[in-house]
């Protein structure tokens, strides 16, 4: 299954993003990097990416300050 074919409605997919609004409810906004939302909720690094793909692709996250050299962070849209 590619990440544009993924399921976002999928436990796993609202885990990431109840974690994330949780945080932006709490804090204001937030970036995230994939380790914390990890180990968050327990899903590996590679789900983590795969997941976050998917809801970038639904247009629920976006990936920020990426590029050569940097890491990307995600935030919630």
């Amino acid at each position: 299954m590619t990440s544009e074919q993924a399921d976002i409605r999928r436990p796993e997919a609202g885990n990431i993003v109840a974690f994330m609004r949780t945080r932006v409810a709490a804090e204001g906004p937030v970036v995230f990097r994939s380790r914390e939302i990890a180990d968050a909720t327990g899903l590996t690094i590679y789900q983590v990416h795969f997941w976050l793909m998917s809801l970038r692709t639904a247009g629920v996250v976006e990936k920020v300050n990426a590029g050569r050299g940097r890491p990307g962070v995600w935030v919630l849209k």
